[in-house]
């Protein structure tokens, strides 16, 4: 019985990880076309591969000018660009914020799920 305790802590710990991982890598996604000026974040985003070769529309195709739209508060210009941007947009925001409120709230235990995963390499 112990031992399944160790590995469902274990499981929490990993999954606790994954999703931080994953928060960090979204993070930037938010932030650019806030930060950085409109050309620039098209050309870091590039063509989309499949419009390109498939010639047809993928189900993020627009997302990146969908998200300028809503760094300029352009609600309708980013629907227009892409249905599923204001509710991604607002979930990878939640996300984030949850993830921020996470690592404050729990440094402490981060930093020692950190520690031991690191000494058990």
């Amino acid at each position: 019985e112990s031992h399944r305790a160790a590995m469902l802590e274990q499981l929490r710990h990993v999954c606790l990880l994954a999703w931080l991982t994953f928060s960090a890598v979204t993070a930037p996604l938010l932030a650019a076309p806030f930060l950085l000026p409109e050309q620039t974040t098209l050309a870091l985003a590039g063509a989309c591969r499949t419009r390109v070769r498939a010639e047809h529309r993928c189900p993020v195709c627009g997302m990146t000018r969908a998200f300028l739209a809503l760094a300029h508060g352009d609600l309708q210009g980013a629907a227009r660009s892409n249905r599923a941007a204001v509710p991604l947009f607002a979930i990878l925001l939640a996300n984030g914020a949850g993830a921020c409120l996470t690592i404050l709230r729990r440094r402490r235990q981060l930093k020692r799920i950190i520690m031991v995963d690191k000494a058990g390499d």
